[in-house]
C-alpha cells in the first residue's frame, strides 16, 4: 500500500490569440508627464472611439488594440483626390480629437517639463 496518485487537473481554457502594440514611456516622457498624466491622452481618444481601445495602463507604459492600417504620406494628403477622399474622412476625426479635454489637474505637460 502507497498513496493514491490524484489524477491531473484539467480545466479548459479558452484560447484567443489578439495583435496589441505595447508603449513604453520613455525616461525622458516620465520627466515631462506625472504618473497620472502618462497615457491620459490615449484613455481619452479611446474612451472616445478616437483612438485604439485601451487594455491596459500603468505609470511605466500601455498597451492598445492594434490597428490595421498604413501611414499616411505627404502623398496621400497633397494628392489632387485627397480633398475627396482621404481628408474628407479625417477632417472630422481629427477635429473630434482636438476637442477632447484633458485632465488640467495635475498643472498643464509643458509646465511641470519646464519646472523639472
Amino acid at each position: 500500500g502507497g498513496k493514491r496518485r490524484r489524477p491531473p487537473i484539467r480545466t479548459r481554457v479558452a484560447r484567443t490569440c489578439r495583435t496589441v502594440v505595447a508603449k513604453l514611456f520613455s525616461p525622458l516622457a516620465k520627466l515631462r508627464l506625472t504618473p497620472a498624466m502618462r497615457g491620459a491622452a490615449d484613455a481619452k481618444a479611446s474612451d472616445n472611439g478616437l483612438g485604439p481601445r485601451l487594455l491596459f495602463c500603468s505609470s511605466d507604459g500601455l498597451i492598445t488594440d492594434f490597428v490595421q492600417g498604413r501611414t499616411l504620406t505627404e502623398s496621400d494628403i497633397h494628392s489632387p483626390r485627397a480633398a475627396a477622399g482621404v481628408l474628407r474622412s479625417l477632417a472630422p476625426k481629427l477635429a473630434a480629437l482636438h476637442s477632447v479635454t484633458l485632465p488640467t489637474n495635475p498643472p498643464v505637460v509643458l509646465w511641470h517639463f519646464l519646472e523639472q
